[in-house]
């Protein structure tokens, strides 16, 4: 999953690849909150930047449980920051990274809002470690659901059938880590099916299940209308009249 942290973490080792040089250390807002001004909105009076190492970028989290928020805002290491919400057991935790100066001043929900959120769960009918809540009907409030950010890629239902055992995943089909990317359909066996969808927490469907409709025969016709009995008989002695 590529992340504003992530690319700038390439972009840096590109640099001293290249011996361009390093990328410059930002100065980031240093706070927590309820210890200070340091919720949404943020308030940077009385709150001192400090100078992050080589390779960091800005960041602020926040994390809310039962009606109680905490929030904090600093720098991480670019590998390590990641831009959305993650729900799960009733605790929200949401973050955002950016690589300007003091860019961590920016309101968390404003900065997660356009981010695609998908549900993570997997249940496995031989298992008795996975998610019941996973299975349909989805209970997306259930032990095992987690919601998750999915930055460059499609939420999907992912389902596998084989040898009378089942297994249902909901989860984030990556572009970076799948090279057809999410491809909605059955693979010709019919053991493997998924479905994709670009909304908000949408994957709480059934995945594409494989067709069980097989063609039927074509009925012979003659003048438009069903060839009787008869008409075939007709046409079959015709047939052997001139063959001889």
């Amino acid at each position: 999953m590529k992340t504003p942290g992530s690319m700038l973490l390439f972009a840096c080792t590109l640099f001293a690849v290249a011996g361009i040089g390093s990328c410059a250390a930002l100065d980031c807002y240093d706070c927590s909150f309820p210890a200070s001004n340091c919720g949404d909105p943020f308030d940077p009076a009385g709150v001192t930047p400090m100078a992050c190492p080589s390779g960091n970028v800005c960041t602020a989290q926040n994390s809310s449980s039962g009606g109680t928020e905490v929030f904090s805002r600093g720098c991480t290491e670019a590998d390590s920051c990641t831009t959305g919400c993650v729900t799960s057991e009733g605790v929200t935790s949401c973050s955002y990274c950016c690589n300007e100066d003091r860019c961590n001043s920016r309101s968390i929900a404003d900065a997660v809002a356009d981010i695609l959120h998908c549900y993570y769960c997997t249940y496995k009918s031989a298992s008795n470690f996975s998610s019941p809540a996973c299975n349909d009907p989805f209970n997306p409030n259930g032990d095992g659901v987690v919601q998750y950010p999915c930055a460059d890629g499609q939420c999907g239902v992912l389902t596998t059938n084989h040898t009378g055992q089942s297994t249902l995943s909901r989860l984030c089909i990556s572009d970076s880590t799948s090279p057809r990317g999410c491809t909605p359909g059955c693979d010709a066996l019919g053991i493997t099916c998924q479905t994709c969808c670009s909304e908000n927490l949408c994957n709480v469907g059934l995945a594409a299940t494989p067709s069980t409709t097989k063609p039927s025969a074509a009925t012979p016709t003659v003048g438009g209308g069903k060839a009787s009995l008869a008409a075939i008989s007709l046409v079959s002695a015709g047939l052997l009249v001139v063959l001889r």
